[in-house]
């Protein structure tokens, strides 16, 4: 999740998803909870689904069968579940069923990566609360070190056994920028990765529809996030040792 929009979260679980399938062949899903203002089926060029709405509103249908109707493949081991609900509807997260939902994309695939919006209070309680990791994106502005904070201190509280990663997202270079020493010092905890600058590479993802992972795969950025994505690996480890076949796996034979 990020810290306020435009830093960089959106870019950063559909790369992390990608390197996930692409790099580590874990069967991902790739879940975007911001129903109405989400920016991941439009960054990959797939199509949305009602079908996450209708999950929501009535979680009795909620079942593996029911996601591979409503996820989207974008590419080998990876599906997306993406919405673009009209922005004059009255979107209600149904905690309940967000809950439901996440138990079954986790018998679905070895990996669950939720870009978490800023909006849904009830929502992100549940999803912070499932995470084995969560990571906190943010720009270092004053108004990014005032909400990493806020959202640091939410976290500890509703989530403390789950690891949290910083990642400073140097992407746009806004003015008014805080040092890095003076924003690990006023967070209370280092900042675990930061995410340079790459203008063309972020080009190059957007014209392609793509992540970045895929895009520029030899860029400075794609080599952070590779980084991150080798932090979460490592953690993962054991558990890739014995991945499950997944519904999604038994799907493709």
């Amino acid at each position: 999740m990020g810290t306020r929009g435009g830093v960089g979260a959106s870019t950063v679980a559909m790369n992390l998803a990608w390197l996930s399938a692409n790099d580590y062949k874990r069967d991902t899903m790739l879940v975007d909870l911001d129903l109405q203002g989400g920016t991941i089926a439009l960054a990959l060029d797939v199509e949305p689904s009602h079908g996450l709405r209708e999950v929501l509103d009535n979680p009795a249908r909620i079942d593996s069968l029911f996601l591979t109707s409503v996820a989207t493949k974008f590419a080998d081991r990876l599906h997306v579940l993406a919405a673009e609900e009209a922005v004059d509807d009255e979107v209600h997260y149904n905690t309940s069923a967000v809950s439901l939902l996440l138990d079954e994309l986790k018998k679905a695939a070895t990996s669950v990566i939720v870009d978490l919006p800023r909006n849904a209070p009830g929502a992100r309680a549940v999803v912070l609360a499932a995470a084995t990791e969560i990571i906190i994106v943010t720009d270092l502005t004053l108004a990014g070190l005032r909400d990493g904070i806020r959202l640091h201190t939410m976290v500890q509280q509703v989530a403390p056994s789950a690891r949290v990663l910083f990642v400073a997202n140097r992407d746009g270079g806004r003015e008014g920028t805080v040092s890095k020493a003076e924003f690990e010092k006023a967070l209370g905890r280092p900042i675990d990765f930061i995410l340079p600058e790459d203008a063309k590479a972020n080009q190059a993802a957007a014209n392609a529809g793509k992540p970045v992972a895929a895009a520029a795969a030899g860029s400075k950025v794609t080599g952070a996030l590779k980084q991150i994505a080798k932090r979460i690996a490592a953690v993962e480890g054991s558990k890739s040792a014995q991945q499950k076949k997944s519904f999604w796996s038994l799907s493709r034979k």
